[in-house]
């Protein structure tokens, strides 16, 4: 069992007793304040309990729902805007969120049995492209695929309800229309904006590019495409650097 460090005074007392009890192997300190008496702890079972009000967000949700296979070094931790909060887990990074839109999209997720406060997905799909310039290209084009293959499993409605209250709505239309769905037609943004039915378009993506799914080529495609053309240039030219070097050697055995 996990207890606070308000948990385990009432428990223990004073602080030189706690000391104690740590000493005798009574209860374990697992940082961040938090205190067990089982030496085996789950990691984000003691920042759930350390951190009630945040939230797992970007990086460490995208991980938890299976959205990106790579486990990131650092917890993402949404919390309000303007509140401090002290951390001094240098293992947890910040993610500062205005108030109004706190509690948007949040619920929750039970992982290896541990109830964890986290965006859903629809909301973190926003996330991805408010945050797509401060990442690199390559994490946002793996992550822009995974969104790509459950974007039919998103609820719409409940999108299109988050999009409204974010200050890059038409941006965020755009990217979903022009990124996620490769529509290839010109649309411009103040029709986007005006437009609040368009994200209703979105369910029948290979009617709207007039092909079928099997044929389309998409930036996940093309982006592995490129990965195989740059392993062949690299192989061309390693293949050419050792023709030269044999060629040497061979004039070489001549003289």
């Amino acid at each position: 069992m996990l207890y606070t460090y308000e948990e385990i005074r009432k428990k223990y007392g004073a602080p030189a007793k706690i000391n104690k009890a740590i000493e005798n192997g009574h209860i374990y300190n697992c940082g961040n304040k938090i205190f067990s008496d089982e030496e085996e702890t789950n990691q984000l079972e003691v920042i759930s309990k350390a951190y009630p009000n945040a939230v797992f967000t970007l990086y460490s949700a995208f991980y938890l729902y299976g959205i990106t296979s790579i486990n990131p070094k650092k917890i993402y931790l949404a919390v309000h805007k303007g509140e401090y909060i002290e951390m001094q887990d240098k293992t947890i990074s910040k993610v500062f969120v205005p108030k109004d839109v706190f509690d948007m999209g949040r619920t929750t997720i039970v992982s290896n049995g541990v109830t964890l406060n986290i965006y859903d997905k629809e909301r973190l799909l926003i996330e991805l492209i408010r945050k797509k310039n401060k990442i690199s290209v390559n994490e946002y084009t793996e992550l822009l695929c995974s969104f790509k293959g459950i974007f039919e499993n998103l609820d719409k409605e409940k999108l299109k309800e988050y999009i409204k209250q974010f200050a890059i709505k038409d941006l965020t239309y755009k990217t979903i229309k022009e990124e996620l769905l490769e529509i290839e037609e010109p649309i411009e943004i103040e029709e986007l904006a005006a437009d609040e039915d368009i994200i209703e378009e979105f369910t029948d993506t290979a009617a709207i590019n007039n092909l079928p799914v099997e044929t389309r080529i998409t930036e996940c495609d093309i982006a592995n495409i490129n990965k195989s053309f740059i392993k062949n240039i690299l192989f061309q030219i390693t293949k050419f650097f050792d023709f030269i070097l044999n060629f040497k050697r061979d004039r070489i055995s001549e003289n």
